[in-house]
């Protein structure tokens, strides 16, 4: 895998961001769903804040990440199954790092078993 995540050849993409508003117009154009990614990271996870996602159509959110502490993952369960949001999961894995280190800590290893998420047939086959 080395190869191909640390290869000069492959270009890579910058950070971009988007106004929610200009992510709900191409979703009404191309059909999806727009799920929320690993909101704890970065505090993301207030109810009000989920709310007014929302009510401007987000779909769901990233339940289970290394990302997320189990308080974390409880209360964002709790939100989105009263807001009747498609649940996700995922390792969060980009790339090996610099110097190809080996899993170190447990969290390094995240598995999702996707039968535990309410909703994510819709975007999974």
């Amino acid at each position: 895998m080395h190869e191909y995540f640390h290869n000069k050849d492959f270009k890579v993409l910058k950070n971009a961001y988007i106004d929610i508003d200009k992510i709900m117009e191409i979703k009404k154009k191309i059909g999806g769903e727009v799920i929320l990614c690993h909101p704890a990271k970065h505090n993301y996870a207030g109810r009000d804040f989920l709310q007014d996602l929302k009510t401007v159509g987000v779909s769901g959110l990233e339940l289970l990440s290394p990302h997320h502490s189990y308080g974390a993952t409880m209360h964002l369960q709790h939100l989105a199954r009263e807001f009747n949001w498609i649940e996700t999961g995922g390792s969060d894995f980009h790339r090996f790092e610099e110097n190809r280190q080996l899993i170190q800590f447990s969290w390094q290893y995240y598995k999702v078993d996707s039968d535990l998420l309410k909703g994510v047939e819709k975007i999974i086959a």
